[in-house]
C-alpha cells in the first residue's frame, strides 16, 4: 500500500530539454509544500515538503530534498537526490524510511535505508535490510525517479501537442516488486488558470500515461512549478489521488 501510493502520487513529467537549468542562479533555493489525497475506500492526506537547490561545491548539480510524511500510516520518507545541471541526469539517490514499530514484524526493522549511485552506465543500490536485494539498474540519460520528476519535469520546452516517452525508477521499493521501472509518456493538452492555496496560477496541462491516466499543471510562471496533480480511474474518470501546491517561497 505504502509503495504504490508513493509511486502513484507523484508521477514523474518528463518532457524535453528545456532552458530551466540555465535559468536557475547557483546558490538558489527553493521550497514547497504540497497536501496529497488518496481518495476510497478513506480518504487519507499526506504531506510533501521539498527544496531544490543548485551548487557547484562538487560539481554543477541540482539537490532535490524531500520529506513526505504519511501521518495515517505513521510513516515519514527523507530522500536527497542529485542531478547534474548539464543534462538532469540523475547522480544519486538516497531514501531514509522511519517505518510504524508493526513494520518490524514483517521487515526486521523500523528504519530502512535504500541507496543509489550512479556508477558509468549503471545505478547501483543497496539498502541496509538484507531482505532488500542490492541491485543494478540500467541508466539511461532518461530515467528519474518519482522525488527527482518535480525538478527534471522543469526542463522542458513546453508546446502543444508535443509529448514524449521516457522512464521513471521506484526508489520506495521496500516490498516486491523491487527498483521496478515505468515506461512514461505525456503530452501537453492545454492551458489554463489553477487556483490552489498557495494562489492562482496561469498553467500548462499535461496528460501522463503511465498504467493510468494523470493530468499535472505547471505554472508559466515560478520556473515552471508543479501546481496541482490529478489521478483519474480508468473506468470512472473520477480522481483516485490529488496534489495540490499549498506553499511556495
Amino acid at each position: 500500500m505504502l509503495v504504490q501510493f508513493l509511486v502513484f502520487s507523484f508521477l514523474a513529467t518528463t518532457l524535453w530539454a528545456g532552458s530551466f537549468s540555465a535559468d536557475w542562479p547557483i546558490g538558489k533555493s527553493e521550497k514547497v509544500l504540497y497536501e496529497i489525497t488518496l481518495y476510497g475506500p478513506t480518504e487519507v492526506k499526506s504531506y510533501i515538503h521539498l527544496e531544490v537547490s543548485r551548487a557547484v561545491s562538487s560539481g554543477d548539480l541540482f539537490t532535490v530534498t524531500q520529506t513526505t510524511e504519511i501521518p495515517e500510516q505513521t510513516v515519514t520518507i527523507k530522500s536527497i537526490e542529485k542531478y547534474r545541471a548539464a543534462d538532469m541526469k540523475l547522480v544519486s539517490s538516497e531514501n531514509y524510511f522511519t517505518l510504524p514499530p508493526e513494520a518490524a514484524q514483517q521487515l526486521g526493522t523500523n528504519f530502512i535505508s535504500i541507496i543509489a549511485r550512479a556508477n558509468g552506465d549503471s545505478l547501483a543500490i543497496s539498502s541496509n535490510n538484507p531482505i532488500i536485494p542490492s541491485e543494478k539498474r540500467l541508466l539511461t540519460n532518461d530515467l528519474t525517479t518519482c522525488v527527482g520528476a518535480f525538478l527534471t519535469c522543469r526542463n522542458s520546452d513546453f508546446k502543444m501537442g508535443s509529448g514524449h516517452q521516457y522512464h521513471m525508477i521506484d526508489m520506495f521499493a521496500i516490498t516486491p516488486p523491487y527498483f521496478s521501472i515505468l515506461d512514461m509518456a505525456d503530452s501537453v493538452v492545454g492551458e489554463g488558470t489553477v487556483t490552489v492555496p498557495a494562489g492562482v496560477f496561469v498553467c500548462y496541462k499535461v496528460k501522463t500515461m503511465a498504467g493510468g491516466t494523470s493530468y499535472v499543471y505547471y505554472s508559466k510562471e515560478k520556473g515552471r512549478l508543479p501546481i496541482r496533480l490529478e489521478a483519474l480511474d480508468s473506468l470512472s474518470g473520477k480522481p483516485i489521488s490529488t496534489i495540490i501546491l499549498q506553499k511556495y517561497e
